[in-house]
């Protein structure tokens, strides 16, 4: 305030002066001066040479932009004013005051002598004069005009650039966006600048560009939490569920995040078998959701719930379901919700809402074989007998041929851990129709069981008929380490690996097999892995420091 009170000061008094000025043309001398930048001796002069009631708008304008020049904005600015009452068409002068008054932070008095500049010379500089009193003074269509002009003739304008790219983000035309905050972002690489490139370029679909701008924005700044969060949506998308991961953890304590973000964390974290992580987020996501009808809504809501059924915490888990239950009561979405409801009011104790469950799922399934199982279960273990043998009667009567309904059987005991009937139903199923899925169920049951022999020669079935069979590799792994065949074993563990990257035990089982098979590039290859996986594991750091003193390399020792 006090520097625009010394402006108004200084403009009285020259307004005075100037009353009685004559009608001369700016100095010769005094333009050369300024045009070579001398300043000091351009006002110099005037003083000396120029009278005050000599001088005119023109000459009034070139006093101005010395002083300008000189980092005095008060006296430009009076002199401007000046020049302006002697002709209130003077662009110099108009277009001075505009320049002086966003220099001091005056939009207001800014865009009104910008728009008389304007009127007389729609020029691009007075269109920037224009655009940045627009800014400040957050009126973005009428900026954007004015800056699309300002480019139209200096398409090379760095501020206008970024102005006008910014305008356009904020108004998501992200396609006009990116160019100018390219431009910008060449001259003057900034960590803003370069996530609104990345983030423009992901709502764009422009992924890889997206990866590019938005690494470099984090990179420039790791506080950039906003960018952490794109570039995980970014790696969600293109399917580097790590990747996602692991930015999604950087940022999940340090921002809020929404339903969606929670999900898409929770599912990067089970893509990279990050069990306890992946339930964390669905439980977040699932609060988040709240009652919400969304597929991503229900599926956050049943992994959060089978999780804590695990957990055996069943009246939590009960909350989960009985959402997916009122949102979704034809099990159109989640098919499995009634029986997930039966399990956790078994938890509770409360047999008969864990029967009614299995009806309801029975009233809209009458040939779901699980339910029939599960039902009959129940019954049996309330002590309703008869119930229980009409309803095994009932489930074998549907099919009583059908390799499907023994494995089903073999399912759901498998699940009980009642493994004799299990596999009596699974080697049922195999009979008749000798598929791998139930050759596999034999092999799971007989190794729970512990008939090695058996479930070896099932797993070996299994994964004849289907390679990328897990379970039978896990348990054919587990029976080749018993025989300390670790060649062998080292095949399979290899094969579980290379599907369950973050899984520690079995790195460690790979590690023990290419000890005893004596493979040291292998094994040093292995090492490092569990070396970064478990910061404290001091076997595999041992073997990697022998390995690097046997190769004189006394540094990484």
């Amino acid at each position: 305030m006090k520097k625009l009170f010394r402006a108004k000061a200084i403009l009285i008094g020259l307004c005075l002066l100037s009353a009685v000025s004559l009608s001369v043309y700016a100095d010769d001398t005094l333009n050369r001066l300024i045009t070579e930048k001398k300043y000091d001796e351009a006002i110099k002069y005037a003083d000396d040479k120029i009278p005050t009631a000599s001088r005119d708008a023109a000459t009034w304008a070139q006093i101005a932009k010395a002083n300008e020049a000189l980092n005095l904005p008060e006296k430009a600015l009076a002199c401007y004013m000046v020049a302006w009452r002697m002709n209130p068409q003077d662009y110099n002068a108009l277009i001075g005051a505009a320049k002086i008054y966003n220099k001091l932070d005056q939009p207001e008095n800014a865009i009104n002598y910008a728009s008389k500049a304007l009127e007389q010379n729609f020029s691009a500089e007075a269109s920037w004069e224009y655009a940045r009193a627009c800014i400040k003074l957050n009126r973005a269509p009428e900026a954007k005009k004015a800056l699309e002009k300002v480019i139209e003739t200096d398409p090379e304008n760095v501020i206008a650039n970024r102005e006008l790219g910014l305008i356009y983000f904020k108004a998501k035309e992200y396609a006009k966006a990116v160019p100018m905050l390219k431009k910008s972002y060449t001259a003057q690489p900034d960590a803003n600048v370069a996530y609104m490139i990345g983030k423009a370029s992901l709502e764009s679909n422009n992924i890889e560009e997206a990866m590019t701008f938005l690494k470099e924005a984090v990179t420039k700044n790791p506080a950039l939490y906003e960018a952490n969060l794109d570039l995980a949506r970014t790696y969600f998308k293109k399917e580097k569920f790590l990747a996602a991961a692991t930015e999604y953890e950087k940022i999940c304590s340090k921002i809020e995040l929404a339903a969606m973000d929670q999900y898409n964390r929770a599912v990067s974290q089970e893509k990279s078998n990050n069990t306890e992580l992946a339930f964390k987020a669905y439980l977040a996501a699932a609060e988040k959701f709240g009652t919400s009808k969304e597929l991503e809504a229900l599926n956050s809501q049943v992994k959060a719930g089978t999780g804590l059924l695990e957990r055996k915490n069943y009246e939590a888990a009960l909350t989960h379901f009985q959402i997916i239950a009122n949102a979704d009561p034809d099990a159109s979405t989640i098919n499995n919700i009634y029986f997930l409801l039966a399990d956790a009011y078994m938890g509770t104790n409360n047999q008969p809402k864990a029967i009614s469950s299995l009806e309801k799922a029975l009233s809209i399934d009458n040939k779901n074989i699980e339910a029939y199982a599960r039902l009959a279960d129940l019954y049996e273990k309330t002590g309703a007998s008869d119930k229980a043998k009409q309803v095994y009667e009932k489930m074998m009567s549907l099919s009583p041929n059908d390799p499907h309904v023994y494995q089903v059987l073999g399912d759901y005991n498998l699940k009980a851990k009642k493994y004799a009937d299990a596999l009596k139903y699974f080697e049922k199923a195999y009979v008749l129709d000798h598929s791998a899925k139930s050759a596999e169920g034999i092999a799971m049951t007989s190794s729970s069981l512990n008939q090695w022999d058996k479930a070896r020669d099932a797993a070996e079935s299994a994964i004849k008929l289907d390679p990328d069979l897990m379970n039978s590799r896990i348990v054919l792994a587990k029976s080749l380490m018993k025989e300390k065949n670790y060649k062998s074993a080292s095949e399979h563990i290899e094969f579980i690996v290379s599907k369950r990257s973050s899984d520690l035990d079995y790195w460690k089982q790979l590690a023990i097999c290419y000890v005893n098979i004596g493979n040291q590039q292998r094994l040093a290859e292995i090492d490092k892995k569990i070396a970064e996986m478990d910061k404290t594991n001091v076997d595999s750091r041992l073997r990697l420091a022998q390995n690097a003193l046997a190769q004189k390399d006394v540094k990484q020792a």
